[in-house]
C-alpha cells in the first residue's frame, strides 16, 4: 500500500506539469505538510514545499545545515564508528585492514557511508524521546518505518523479512543488530537498572534469545557506567562477572585469526576490548576496524562505548554527521539538544 504522501506528490506533479503548459492548475487540496513529512529526497537534495500567497505550491531543494554546535561525546561516537568501519566491512586483506590508520580513515572519510546500525540506533533515539511509556508497539513501528524507509540499506537477513513481513513476533536471533542499537538507552536512563530494562526492551522485540539480550545489555552496561565515572577496570569487571565474556584477551592475540562473525558472543566482548585498549576515541575505533570482522557494527559498538568519555574529533564527527539525511540529522539534533548539551 503506498504511502499517503505518495498521492500528495502525484498531486502536485500534475499540477506542476498544467502550470507548465499554461494551463489551469488547483493546488488546494494538495497537503503540503504531508509532503515535508516525507523527506522526499531528489537528486542528493531533500524537497522542502512551501504554499505562496497565490494559493501555488513552491518547491526547493534544501541542502542540510550543520549545527553551530555539534556535541563530540554522546551517541555520534557510535555513528562515527558505523561510518568509519563501512569501508572495511567486506575486506578480505588482512593485512590491509590490520594497516588502517586514523591518517588513513580520514583520507577516504568522504567515501564512508552510514548503515543500518546508525538508522536503528535513531530509530531507538525517536522512541525515547516520543514514547514516555516505552511502549514495545510503537518501538516495533519504528524500526518497521525506518527500514522500510531506508531500505536501500543492508540490514541482517532475519530482520529484513520481518520488516517486510506482517509480523510483529520476534525471531530469537542472536546476532549483533541488537546491540549495535541499543546506546541511546544508556544516555536516557537515569540508573544502571533502568538502562538494563529499557535494553532488554529494544532488543527482545526482533532478538529474543539469551545471547542476544546478553550482547544488548553489555554494550548498554558499558556505556551507562563509562558516563557515570567508572574506570574501565571497573567496567571490565562488571561485564566479566554479570555476562561472563571473557576480555583477557588483546586486539593483537584476537586479529590473526578472527573471522567475520555477528553473533553477540563473538563480537560484542572482542569490542568492548577494543575499548579497554583504546587510549583515545580514533584508537579505539582503529583497533575495531583492525580486527577485519563485521567492522561497521563493531565500531559501532566499541565507538558508543568510548565516546562516553573520549571525545570524537571534531572534523570526523561533522564529516560523518554529513554524510546522513536530513531526517536522521534531525532527530541527533533534538536528541543531542536533550542529551548531550
Amino acid at each position: 500500500k503506498p504511502a499517503p504522501w505518495v498521492a500528495e506528490w502525484k498531486k502536485w506533479i500534475a499540477a506542476e506539469e498544467a502550470c507548465q503548459h499554461g494551463q489551469d492548475a488547483s493546488f488546494a487540496d494538495i497537503d503540503a505538510d504531508l509532503l515535508n513529512s516525507a523527506y522526499i529526497n531528489w537528486l542528493g537534495q531533500t524537497l522542502r514545499f512551501n504554499r505562496e500567497s497565490d494559493g501555488r505550491i513552491s518547491v526547493s531543494s534544501v541542502a542540510p545545515s550543520m549545527p553551530k554546535s555539534l556535541p563530540l561525546k554522546g551517541i555520534i561516537g557510535g555513528i562515527c564508528g558505523d561510518v568509519l568501519g563501512s569501508k572495511f566491512e567486506q575486506e578480505k586483506d588482512k593485512a590491509k585492514v590490520k594497516s588502517i590508520t586514523i591518517k588513513n580513515l580520514k583520507k577516504v572519510l568522504m567515501s564512508m557511508y552510514y548503515s543500518d546500525d546508525t538508522i536503528l540506533a535513531m530509530a531507538i533515539a525517536k522512541w525515547l524521546m516520543t514514547s514516555p511509556t516505552h511502549d514495545k508497539e510503537v518501538l516495533i513501528d519504528l524500526f518497521k518505518h525506518f527500514a522500510t524507509r531506508y531500505k536501500h540499506k543492508t540490514y541482517g537477513r532475519k530482520f529484513a523479512e520481518w520488516v517486510l513481513s506482517d509480523s510483529r513476533e520476534p525471531y530469537g536471533a542472536p546476532t549483533n543488530g541488537c546491540a549495535m542499537r541499543v546506546s541511546p538507552v544508556a544516555w536516557y536512563a537515569q540508573s544502571l537498572d533502568e538502562c538494563l530494562a529499557l535494553a532488554k526492551t529494544t532488543a527482545e522485540v526482533t532478538h529474543n534469545s539469551e545471547e542476544g539480550i546478553r550482547g544488548a545489555h553489555a554494550i548498554a552496561a558499558a556505556v551507562y557506567l563509562n558516563r557515570t565515572g567508572k574506570s574501565k577496570a571497573d567496567i571490565k569487571s562488571y561485564i566479566e562477572q554479570t555476562f561472563g565474556y571473557n576480555l583477557n584477551r588483546t586486539t593483537d592475540e584476537i586479529r590473526p585469526n578472527y573471522p567475520f562473525e555477528t553473533t553477540c558472543d563473538k563480537s560484542v566482548p572482542e569490542s568492548i576490548i577494543c575499548f579497554l585498549e583504546g587510549t583515545d576515541y580514533m584508537d579505539t575505533v582503529v583497533r575495531a576496524i583492525s580486527l577485519g570482522g563485521d567492522t561497521d557494527t563493531m565500531a559501532c559498538m566499541a565507538g558508543n562505548i568510548a565516546a562516553a568519555t573520549m571525545p570524537v574529533p571534531e572534523d570526523i564527527a561533522r564529516g560523518c554527521y554529513e554524510t546522513l539525511p536530513l531526517e536522521l540529522r534531525e532527530i541527533l539534533d533534538e536528541w543531542n539538544n536533550k542529551y548531550h548539551q
